[in-house]
C-alpha cells in the first residue's frame, strides 16, 4: 500500500487517471474540480492538474517548496503549449495515455519522493495499528516505570491475570520466579542493545511461557517507558520448522517448475531454476546465467521495459509479454511477472517466465490457417454461408454478397429462405428446416437479389457438428449463365440460330411423329420453298443483308402459314413447310400462291428496296411416300423442277421429277470421266465484221458428246459443273484447245488479227491464279495475247465485283481484251461498267431477235450503241438469223454480229472451211448478193 498524499484537480472525467493511481496502490488522494488557495499544501506529495489550470497552479507555488506537479494535457496541443508545460512540470500526460507507461512514471516520481511527516486520517491510522497490535500472535506490552500501561490480546489471554487485570501490575509480578529479580533492571539495557532475552512469564494455566523478550524504548509517550515484545520460544521454533519445511517444498515447487523461474538483485541474476539453464543455456555451462544482468538475455527491444522497472512492474501485479533469448541466441516468448523478495539485499526480486514460444508459434500457424481458410473462402466463385439450426445466417462470404447484392452485416442473422425459394414452391410457403436444413448436392432453386432479379442456382448443404452445437454449410454456385446455356444449347439443336425458326433435325423429328401415325385420317403436305434472286442480294449488298433477307422472309412465313403449321428453315435460301391435315389439293394450292405473293412483295432493310421471289414443291404423305427424309427430297425435286420452268412457281411431286434428279446424278458422274475420256470438244461459231463481211474472230463453245447418250446439251452440264467446281479444269482445257486451235489456223494463213472468244465462268474469276494460268496457256500455245479475247457474264462478275475487277486489270495488264456477255440481261450499273476494264459489249439475243418489229428492242440496240461509241468500246450482236436483223444492226453502226445467219457452231474441222468461205475477197461478192448466207431457209438443221 502506498502512503502518499495525492490530490487531482481534474474538470474533465478524471475515470482514467484515477484507475491508474488505483492500480500503483494510492489510497490517500482526493479529487477537486480547482485548488483551494488556503489548503496546505505541506502535506501534500503529488499535485495532478489540468492543463487548463496550469498557469493558476504554477502561480500557487512561485518562490516557494513545492509537491511533485504532474499535468495532464488534452490531444492536439501545441508545440509551443507542451514545450512551456514540460519545462514548468514534473510530468506531461497527454490524452489519450498509455495507463502502462502513465503508472510506471508516476511510480519513478514518488519512489524519490519522502512521505509527509502527518499523513492524514492519524487518528484512524492509531486505531489501526492498535487493531494490528491485537491481530498479533505476540505478548505485546507497554511498560513505563517497570508498570503494565498496555496489553495486547495476545498478552491478556496468555498471562496470569488471577489477581485482576494486567494493566497497572508490575511486570516483575507476571515474571516467573527465575526472572522476576532481573527483568525491570534489563529494559534500559536491552533497548540500547536491542538484544534478545530468554525469560520465562507466569501462564494463565499455571505453567511457564518460555519466550523471546526484544524491547523499543518509546520516550515520546513518557520517560523510561518501553514497547515489550515477547515471542513465545516454542511456537516460534514449530514455525521455524514449518517455515523450514514449506521452503523445502518451495525450492522443490521452483526447481521441478517448467516455467522460467530468476532471482535478480539490482539487476543482476543471483538464481535460476533447472529450467531457466536447460532452456537459456544449451551447453549448460554451469553457472553461466548467474550473475549475468537480466538485460543481457532481454530482447534489444524489450530492455527499455525492464530497464530499472522491476518495482514498478511488481507493484503493478501485471502480466508482461516480452522477448528473451538464450546465450546461444534462441528467442522465446514469455509472459514475465515480477513480485518483491523480502530480502536484506537491495531491490530484489522474484521473476517468472512461462514459456509461451509453442504457443504463440501455434496460436500464429493456427491464424495463419485461419486467415489462408478465409482468403480461400472469401475469394471461392461459389457464395459459402454457414448457418446455425436454424437456417440463420451467421458468416457471408464475398461471392455470396456478389450473388445476392447484400452486405455480409446485412446478410447476417437473416434466414436462408429469405435468400433462396425452391421452384416447387414458387409462393416460399414451406418454411421449416425440415425442408430445408437437409444434406444435398446441387438442388435447384433460385435465387433473390436484393433488386427483386431471381436468379437459377445450384444449391448444396452439408450439416456439422462443433461439440453439442449443430451447425450448417450451404455452397450456392450461380448458374444463371450455364442455364441459359444450356436452354440455348438446348433450343439452338432444333432451331436455326438466324431465323429462329424449326431447323432441319426438327422439321425430320416432326415428320417421323406424323409418318408413324397410321390412321387413314393422318395427311400431311411438305413445302420446300427455294429463294430465288439472294445471289443478287448478295453481290449487290453483301452477305449481312442476306442474313437480314432471310429473317425478314421467316417473320412473313411464319405470318401467312404459321398458325396450325410448322415452318422451318432448310438452309441456305431454303425453308421447308409443314401442312397438317391438309386432304384437299386445292388447299396447298392456294397456301403456296399466299406464299409467293408475301415473298414476292418488296422488303424494305436499311433504305434499300429488295425484291426476290421464290419457288415451291410439293410432296405430300401418304400420297408420295412414308419416309420422312424423302418427303423432303421429293419436295425439293420438285422446287428444283420449277425452278427449271419459266412459267411454274409451283409444282407437285412426280414420279417423272424423280427420273431427271437421277439424271441430273449420273450426269455428274460421268461429267467427272468425260474429260478424262475425250467426250468434250471445243465447237466454234464465227464472229463477222458488219462493215466488212469477213471473220473477224470466233467464240470457242464447248460439246459433250457421251458415247451412250449422244450430244448432252451445255444446259443440262454446264450448271452442273459449276455446282460441283468442275468447270476450273473444264474451262482450263477449253481456254488451252481455244488457243492451240486458234495459232494452228493463224499459221496456216488465217489473219494475224484473229481472235478466239472464251467464256469465263464466275468460279474461274474467283480464282487469284487465274492470270498466271492463262499467261502460261500463252506461252504453251505461242498465242499472242491480243488474239484471245475472255468472256464473262454480267452475273458471274457481280457475284464479287472488286474481285472480278482485280481479275480483268490483270488480264488487261497481258494484252488480253475482254468481254460483257449478254449485256442487257444483268444488273450491272453504268457506274460499275465505267469501272470495268472492257474491251466488248454483246448484246443478248433476246434483243437482237425481235428488233426488226419491235421499237423498244430496236430502241435498246440503238442505246446501247451509242453507250459503246462513247465508252471507246466494241459492239457484238449475238443471235442474227434474218437479213433484216443484219440491215439493222448495219445501220446503227453495229461492229460485229454472231449467230446462226451466218453459221452454227461447228468443230474445227468445220471451221477451216468457214475460215476459206468468208475470206476478205468472197465476203465482199457474198454481201453484195446476199446468195450464200440464205441458201437454206432453216439455217438451225445440220
Amino acid at each position: 500500500m502506498n502512503q502518499h498524499n495525492v490530490i487531482l484537480i481534474d474538470q474533465s472525467e478524471p475515470s482514467d487517471i484515477v484507475i491508474c493511481l488505483q492500480e500503483i496502490g494510492i489510497v490517500n488522494f482526493k479529487i477537486a474540480p480547482t485548488l483551494d488557495i488556503d489548503s496546505d499544501f505541506s502535506k501534500i506529495d503529488l499535485i495532478i492538474v489540468d492543463a487548463q489550470l496550469a498557469d493558476e497552479c504554477l502561480d500557487l507555488f512561485d518562490n516557494t517548496a513545492r509537491p511533485t506537479l504532474v499535468t495532464i494535457a488534452p490531444k492536439g496541443i501545441s508545440y509551443d503549449q507542451f514545450s512551456f508545460l514540460a519545462e514548468e512540470f514534473d510530468e506531461v500526460f497527454i490524452r489519450p495515455f498509455d495507463p502502462y507507461f502513465v503508472k510506471l512514471r508516476l511510480s519513478n516520481l514518488l519512489k524519490t519522493k519522502p512521505l509527509t511527516r502527518t499523513a492524514w486520517g492519524q487518528n484512524k491510522q492509531d486505531a489501526h495499528y492498535k487493531k494490528l497490535l491485537d491481530l498479533s500472535r505476540d505478548i505485546i506490552l507497554t511498560v513505563t516505570n517497570g508498570v503494565v500501561t498496555y496489553a495486547n490480546k495476545t498478552a491478556l489471554n496468555t498471562l496470569d491475570i488471577s489477581q485482576g487485570t494486567l494493566i497497572g501490575k508490575r511486570l516483575s509480578l507476571i515474571a516467573h520466579n527465575d526472572c522476576a529479580q532481573f527483568i525491570e533492571e534489563s529494559l534500559p539495557e536491552l533497548a540500547e542493545t536491542q538484544d534478545r532475552l530468554q525469560v520465562q512469564f507466569k501462564g494463565n494455566r499455571n505453567d511457564k511461557i518460555h519466550a523471546l523478550l526484544t524491547v523499543t524504548p518509546i520516550p515520546e509517550e513518557c520517560p523510561n517507558t518501553y514497547l515489550l515484545q515477547a515471542i513465545d520460544h516454542l511456537e516460534q521454533k514449530s514455525a521455524l520448522e514449518t517455515l523450514l519445511q514449506r521452503e523445502r517444498q518451495y525450492k522443490s515447487l521452483v526447481e521441478m517448475s517448467s516455467n522460467l523461474i530468476f532471482i535478480v538483485s539490482d539487476g543482476v541474476i543471483i538464481y535460476a531454476n533447472p529450467s531457466c539453464e536447460e532452456k537459456l543455456n544449451s551447453n549448460r555451462q554451469k553457472g553461466s546465467l548467474i550473475g549475468r544482468p537480466l538485460a543481457s538475455i532481454v530482447d534489444i527491444d524489450y530492455v527499455s521495459i525492464i530497464d530499472g522497472s522491476l518495482g514498478e512492474l511488481a507493484e503493478m501485479n501485471e502480466r508482461l509479454p516480452l522477448k528473451i533469448h538464450s546465450l546461444d541466441g534462441t528467442l522465446l516468448d514469455v509472459v514475465l511477472r515480477v513480485a518483491h523478495m523480502n530480502s536484506e539485499l537491495n531491490e530484489t526480486y522474484l521473476i517468472e517466465a512461462v514459456d509461451v514460444s509453442k504457443q504463440k508459434r501455434s496460436a500464429e500457424a493456427l491464424l495463419e490457417r485461419e486467415e489462408r481458410l478465409s482468403g480461400i473462402v472469401d475469394n471461392a466463385p461459389d457464395a459459402i454461408i454457414s448457418m446455425d439450426e436454424q437456417g440463420n445466417i451467421e458468416s457471408f462470404n464475398n461471392s455470396a454478397v456478389k450473388i445476392f447484392g447484400l452486405s455480409s452485416d446485412d446478410a447476417i442473422h437473416k434466414n436462408l429462405l429469405d435468400l433462396v425459394r425452391f421452384e416447387n414452391d414458387p409462393d416460399n410457403f414451406t418454411k421449416n428446416e425440415e425442408i430445408l436444413l437437409k444434406d444435398c448436392s446441387a438442388r435447384e432453386a433460385v435465387g433473390l437479389h436484393i433488386s427483386g432479379k431471381e436468379i437459377n442456382i445450384d444449391l448444396s448443404i452439408k450439416s456439422m457438428h462443433f461439440g453439442e452445437q449443430k451447425s450448417y454449410i450451404a455452397i450456392i454456385r450461380d448458374v444463371t449463365l450455364q442455364k441459359r446455356d444450356h436452354e440455348e444449347l438446348a433450343f439452338l439443336a432444333n432451331h436455326d440460330p438466324l431465323t429462329k425458326l424449326p431447323n432441319s433435325h426438327f422439321l425430320l423429328k416432326t415428320l417421323e411423329r406424323i409418318t408413324e401415325d397410321k390412321s387413314e385420317t393422318c395427311v400431311c403436305c411438305v413445302l420446300f420453298i427455294t429463294l430465288e434472286r439472294l445471289n443478287r442480294v448478295n453481290d449487290l449488298f453483301g452477305h449481312q443483308m442476306v442474313d437480314q433477307v432471310l429473317g425478314a422472309v421467316a417473320i412473313r412465313l411464319n405470318e401467312t402459314i404459321g398458325h396450325n403449321n410448322i415452318i422451318g428453315r432448310w438452309g441456305g435460301g431454303k425453308f421447308v413447310a409443314i401442312l397438317n391435315e391438309l386432304a384437299l389439293e386445292q388447299s396447298t394450292k392456294e397456301i403456296c400462291e399466299s406464299i409467293i405473293a408475301t415473298i414476292s412483295q418488296p422488303f424494305f432493310i436499311e433504305d434499300n428496296e429488295i425484291v426476290i421471289g421464290c419457288k415451291i414443291g410439293v410432296s405430300c404423305y401418304p400420297m408420295d411416300c412414308d419416309n420422312p427424309s424423302s418427303l423432303v427430297k421429293n419436295a425439293g425435286m420438285a422446287a428444283f423442277a420449277a425452278r427449271q420452268e419459266e412459267n411454274a412457281d409451283y409444282l407437285f411431286y412426280t414420279k417423272a421429277m424423280e427420273a431427271e434428279a437421277e439424271e441430273r446424278d449420273m450426269l455428274e458422274r460421268e461429267l467427272r470421266l468425260a474429260l478424262e475420256n475425250d467426250q468434250l470438244q471445243v465447237y466454234y461459231q464465227p464472229k463477222i465484221d458488219l462493215s466488212t463481211g469477213h471473220i473477224r474472230g470466233m467464240e470457242a463453245l464447248i460439246r459433250w458428246i457421251h458415247p451412250d447418250l449422244g450430244f448432252i446439251s451445255p444446259a443440262k452440264f454446264i450448271p452442273i459443273a459449276e455446282e460441283t467446281g468442275q468447270i476450273i479444269t473444264i474451262g482450263e482445257w477449253v481456254l488451252r484447245r481455244s488457243c492451240y486451235d486458234t495459232q494452228n489456223w493463224i499459221n496456216q494463213g488465217a489473219s494475224r488479227h484473229l481472235k478466239v472468244a472464251v467464256n469465263l465462268s464466275g468460279r474461274q474469276l474467283d480464282e487469284e491464279k487465274l492470270p498466271q494460268t492463262i499467261q502460261d496457256i500463252l506461252e504453251e500455245t505461242g498465242l499472242h495475247p491480243t488474239n484471245l479475247e475472255l468472256e464473262v457474264t454480267e452475273s458471274s462478275l457481280m457475284r464479287d465485283i472488286d474481285q472480278g475487277m482485280r481479275i480483268l486489270k490483270s488480264l488487261r495488264d497481258l494484252g488480253i481484251t475482254t468481254a460483257i456477255d449478254d449485256f442487257g440481261t444483268g444488273y450491272s450499273s453504268l457506274s460499275y461498267l465505267r469501272r470495268i476494264p472492257l474491251d466488248t459489249l454483246k448484246i443478248d439475243q433476246s434483243f437482237v431477235r425481235n428488233l426488226h418489229v419491235d421499237p423498244d428492242d430496236a430502241a435498246i440496240a440503238r442505246t446501247i450503241m451509242d453507250m459503246a461509241d462513247n465508252m471507246g468500246l466494241t459492239v457484238v450482236a449475238e443471235g442474227i438469223e434474218i437479213e433484216e436483223h443484219e440491215t439493222f444492226l448495219q445501220s446503227i453502226h453495229c461492229h460485229i454480229g454472231q449467230g446462226y445467219y451466218y453459221s452454227k457452231p461447228v468443230p474445227p474441222a468445220e471451221f477451216d472451211k468457214l475460215l476459206t468461205t468468208f475470206s476478205p475477197p468472197k465476203s465482199l461478192n457474198n454481201r453484195r448478193t446476199g446468195e450464200d448466207r440464205r441458201i437454206q431457209k432453216d439455217r438451225r438443221k445440220p
